[in-house]
């Protein structure tokens, strides 16, 4: 279970991320953030079957798939102030 403790923090990163954005563009530097899921690490809370039947998508993400989309938005000059989610749709905006 996740406790208001990880949430807040969390929340603290996303608020960084935005307010460093908005400073550091002008000077041609992007400040973005990755928020997967779960994925199958060692860090995962949980058997990785069980945590996948919650998952939209029907599994956890693969740490290749993060990698992947922290590539693609490094590549990416013109994305700015994003917090990008990769986790499998677990969480609608």
């Amino acid at each position: 279970m996740i406790g208001p403790d990880y949430a807040a923090s969390k929340s603290g990163l996303h608020g960084l991320t935005h307010f460093l954005a908005s400073r550091a563009g002008r000077e041609g530097v992007t400040v973005n953030a990755i928020a997967p899921g779960f994925v199958a690490t060692p860090m995962l809370p949980g058997d990785p079957e069980r945590l996948g039947g919650s998952v939209p998508i029907g599994r956890v993400g693969r740490p290749e798939e993060v990698a992947e989309m922290a590539l693609a938005v490094l590549a990416n000059g013109y994305v700015n102030s994003q917090v990008v989610r990769i986790d499998g749709g677990m969480y609608p905006r």
